[in-house]
């Protein structure tokens, strides 16, 4: 069973993806390229593949360095940086599976995170492009971006401190030895 985290990610993304292929043929031929931090757009540009579907693809790519981290960790274990190093590379592959999954749940809350303002983001785009101001939802987003993905990378972390802590304590109670 997927994690709350990754099948999160995965729909969003297929959304935000379903979503610029729909409103592709209604874009006009010049579109936003960047907003300001007023919410407004500051610079426009012609309508092309790359400058709308930008978005979707750095998106998927923050999907895929979710499971890219977690095939780095299993692979390369030594090469890992986390809290706790010391003790996560006592565990054995077993008790690291918990640790993993700890990870990969914080790397998919962050494409979770970063697919919602991508995907507010968008729909400003288009609907800027088309004559409507977005500035309520650009602020929306940029306060997301900067008040609540540090946050919940905060807690994640925590949460992956946690989980190493508690695997080599119990790896190390299995061992019959003392875990201090």
């Amino acid at each position: 069973m997927r994690p709350l985290t990754e099948r999160l990610a995965l729909l969003l993304l297929a959304a935000l993806w379903l979503c610029s292929v729909v409103a592709w043929p209604d874009l006009p031929e010049r579109i936003p390229l960047h907003f300001g931090v007023s919410g407004l757009p500051d610079r426009w540009g012609e309508k092309s593949i790359l400058n709308w579907f930008l978005l979707p693809l750095i998106g998927t790519g923050t999907v895929l360095m979710a499971y890219g981290v977690r095939w780095l960790m299993v692979r390369f274990p030594k090469s890992t940086n986390m809290p706790n190093k010391e003790q996560y590379l006592k565990l054995g592959p077993e008790a690291r599976r918990a640790v993993h999954d700890e990870i990969e749940a914080l790397m998919h809350m962050i494409s979770v995170s970063t697919l919602l303002v991508f995907s507010l983001l968008q729909l400003a785009i288009f609907r800027n492009a088309n004559g409507q101001s977005m500035q309520a939802v650009m602020m929306t987003g940029l306060v997301l971006w900067l008040a609540v993905v540090p946050i919940l990378c905060t807690w994640m972390i925590v949460r992956v401190h946690r989980s190493v802590g508690a695997a080599y304590r119990r790896q190390m109670r299995t061992k019959g030895t003392d875990a201090r």
